[in-house]
């Protein structure tokens, strides 16, 4: 995006059109198109007089009589031609001011300059010259010398420039040739390339001329072009510094012109390119350019800045200088930057330093300790400036209080703009202007605005294929639009809409109709215009419907949605109002830090109620309060899982016979009967408050078997029956291990069922020697 000068305040902006509008008040159209034209030249200026001195000739083609002036350099012929287009520009503006228009002019720069400009170019004929020139022969020869030198010199800067020119685009073709190659070579290639050209000072030595012997002839040599010495100058500033002490301060002044950026250091313009690159993507939508080329263009005035009085730039070493980092900084506090825009140019340098310090360029000489301090010195220049931030931000917090709308009038705005929307839908349908068109669109968005105080970036982003697929709620007979394209869709998802069956024929009314109006035929957003693009002008089209519904204030789609969400503090619960924020796509602490308003009057005077009643009432001494015992949490369903699988010693235990004995004898041999078996003897050994009824049950229930089975004359192997955890679990338990003394024995999947026992070949010795040793006991 370019940058123009204004004017009038003589500041660089972006949107020089809208600067001029907003801040300058510019309504006029054809003054506002002429101060444009100051800036970017276009306008027809090919007929006049010529600028250039001696030479005053009128030709209807004033561009290519100004080129034939070969005795002056290219930089001076684009002076001419700039001159020859204000002068153009500021009669037009005379000419514009004696009409005496009906809007008002705001600008008075063709009273000021139009004197100076045809004062300046006006040259006295060739007598009067004669007349006032001195008759000194030794001034006539000096004169002569010095036109001579300066159509020289002239011509050494053409040649130069040439010159560069070419050197640049070879320095480009080596620097992709030899890209394999290190910073070495390529600096070796350079340094190459500027020694073929050979050094000018040698080759071209101006021969100085006789100091003139009067003030006069002193006077005619500096105007005539050649340097003063350093001791005269500095002589000149002792004497001329006490006279005029405002000259220094004028300089350091905030009027000040502001350094131009290097645009001829190709390494400079690569090296932002790939920023530029990097920070788009692979697929950058328009914001995105936009953003970036605004963090390029703030890089470029720093770099402007600091590069201003150095000649090598493409070694970056111009960057190491702390002091003058801190001169930029103060340089932006006097141009009457606010904190939050100081912050974004911080921030944005910021970035570049760590984008640099990552992938440095094969001509960058900084070092990584350099490196390192320069994004440490930013860091320590973003943590100066948090507290000022946060007092703007409280700042504009306080202003937003005064632009609070109230419920009952966002109220009456949705009952308003539901009455006037099928009326303005009639007039579309019989007369589908572009008039009727914007006013539908500002009381559409008026009554979305204030029922779900979504950003206006939603509103203009609805498309026709999300219109089209909106979900369908037969139960709520409403519809639900989703919009993917919107500010904090990465965080919270599509933005949504519901609407009513009322306010769904409404939006298919209007499409009926839209291809009777302009862009209509194919658009692709719903609020479309004649253009493709989506509809900028919404929040115009909302204030306006705001006043014709004769509602006070003239409030942005900001102002609804900061007003709902302080609403919502208020009003809601904690739970209802994250509802209301996730809806709207903002978190509770952006909502509370930008949006929601400060206590009022009468909410203070609550808690200062509050404050009052803590006083009341007698002292009294604080109780002793007994320490908290705090308890063991409850083991959880893995832990216990993982103890009972776990292999642990036994006194009492049986070897894996005894235990195929007492599952035959137990008549349950499938999975569910153990784990009944299982869950009745752990209830019934838990204590009795945490079982209850339930574990006494359990209790019984195991205490009955046993009895059972000693009525049937079968006499168990043990005194209590064994409390199997499964089928499968049962030969794994570690009564089978114990005897052995075998920790974390490891069995192979064959030994966990009786077929795979009886089939194991190659048993250990140890297992051996407990059974037989079992056997003799008996």
């Amino acid at each position: 995006m370019g940058v123009e000068t204004c004017p009038l305040c003589m500041r660089m902006y972006a949107r020089l059109s809208q600067h001029l509008t907003v801040t300058h008040k510019v309504e006029n159209k054809q003054e506002r198109k002429l101060l444009l034209a100051l800036e970017s030249g276009r306008v027809d200026a090919r007929a006049g007089m010529c600028p250039v001195p001696a030479c005053g000739k009128f030709s209807s083609r004033l561009d290519r009589h100004i080129r034939t002036h070969s005795e002056i350099s290219l930089v001076a012929q684009d002076e001419a031609l700039r001159l020859c287009k204000r002068r153009q520009i500021l009669s037009k503006l005379t000419v514009l001011r004696a009409t005496n228009p009906d809007v008002p002019m705001v600008s008075t720069l063709d009273l000021e300059e139009l004197q100076e400009l045809e004062e300046a170019t006006f040259h006295p004929d060739e007598e009067e010259l004669e007349e006032e020139e001195c008759a000194n022969q030794g001034c006539k020869r000096q004169k002569a010398l010095l036109r001579t030198q300066v159509v020289d010199l002239n011509q050494q800067v053409d040649i130069l420039t040439d010159s560069l020119r070419k050197v640049t685009r070879r320095y480009r073709i080596l620097k992709r040739r030899f890209a394999s190659l290190g910073a070495m070579r390529t600096g070796q290639v350079v340094r190459k390339l500027l020694s073929s050209l050979g050094p000018e000072e040698e080759d071209d030595t101006p021969v100085s001329p006789a100091a003139p012997a009067d003030p006069a002839d002193h006077d005619q040599a500096t105007s005539a072009g050649e340097p003063s010495s350093s001791k005269q100058s500095i002589e000149q500033k002792d004497k001329v510094g006490e006279e005029q002490p405002s000259a220094s301060g004028s300089q350091q002044s905030p009027e000040k012109s502001p350094p131009p950026y290097p645009d001829h250091v190709s390494a400079l313009n690569d090296m932002l390119e790939d920023y530029r690159r990097f920070k788009e993507g692979p697929d950058a939508s328009y914001k995105l350019k936009e953003n970036v080329s605004c963090q390029v263009y703030r890089i470029k005035k720093f770099i402007a800045y600091m590069s201003e009085g150095k000649s090598k730039l493409s070694d970056f070493l111009f960057l190491n200088n702390k002091a003058k980092i801190h001169m930029w900084v103060s340089s932006l506090r006097q141009a009457h930057m606010t904190v939050t825009t100081l912050q974004h140019y911080v921030l944005n340098v910021g970035c570049f330093m760590q984008y640099l310090a990552e992938t440095p360029p094969p001509s960058c000489r900084l070092s990584k300790q350099s490196l390192i301090g320069l994004r440490r010195e930013i860091a320590a220049i973003r943590r100066s400036l948090k507290r000022g931030v946060a007092i703007h931000q409280t700042a504009v917090k306080t202003q937003k209080e005064e632009r609070v709308i109230s419920k009952a009038i966002l109220l009456k705005c949705r009952e308003l703009a539901a009455k006037a929307i099928p009326d303005l839908l009639s007039l579309l349908e019989n007369d589908p202007n572009q008039k009727n068109q914007w006013q539908f669109y500002g009381h559409f968005a008026a009554l979305l605005s204030a029922l779900y105080g979504h950003r206006g970036g939603v509103f203009q982003n609805i498309t026709m294929q999300e219109v089209l697929g909106a979900q369908r709620s037969v139960s709520e007979k409403a519809y639900l639009i989703n919009v993917t394209s919107h500010k904090t869709n990465q965080y919270f998802g599509p933005a949504q809409i519901a609407l009513t069956e009322e306010e769904w024929g409404w939006v298919q009314r209007f499409l009926s109709i839209k291809d009777k109006l302009p862009g209509g035929t194919n658009p692709k957003y719903l609020f479309f215009t004649s253009t493709p693009n989506p509809c900028k002008n919404l929040n115009n089209y909302f204030q306006d419907a705001w006043k014709s519904m004769g509602l006070p204030g003239c409030p942005t789609f900001t102002d609804v949605r900061s007003s709902i969400a302080s609403h919502a503090r208020f009003t809601h619960s904690t739970e209802d109002r994250l509802k209301i924020s996730k809806f709207m796509c903002h978190d509770l602490r952006t909502a509370d830090k930008f949006y929601v308003v400060n206590l009022s009057a009468q909410q203070a005077m609550e808690h200062r109620r509050l404050f009052e009643s803590a006083l009341e009432g007698a002292e009294r001494s604080p109780s002793k309060q007994s320490p908290v015992k705090r308890k063991r949490p409850s083991k959880t369903e893995k832990s216990r899982k993982k103890r009972r699988q776990r292999p642990d010693e036994s006194p009492k235990s049986t070897t894996s016979e005894e235990l195929v004995l007492q599952l035959q004898e137990s008549g349950t041999s499938s999975l569910e009967g153990t784990e009944s078996e299982r869950t009745a003897g752990e209830d019934g050994g838990s204590s009795e408050p945490e079982g209850g009824a339930e574990g006494t049950k359990h209790t019984q229930s195991a205490e009955v078997q046993p009895k059972l089975k000693l009525e049937e004359g079968q006499q168990p192997r043990r005194k209590y029956p064994t409390r199997t955890k499964g089928a499968l679990r049962t030969v794994m338990k570690p009564q089978s291990v114990s005897p052995l003394k075998v920790r974390k024995s490891s069995f192979s999947p064959n030994s966990t069922t009786l077929m795979g026992m009886s089939r194991q070949k190659k048993a250990s010795r140890m297992v051996k020697r407990a059974i037989e040793k079992r056997k003799r006991r008996r």
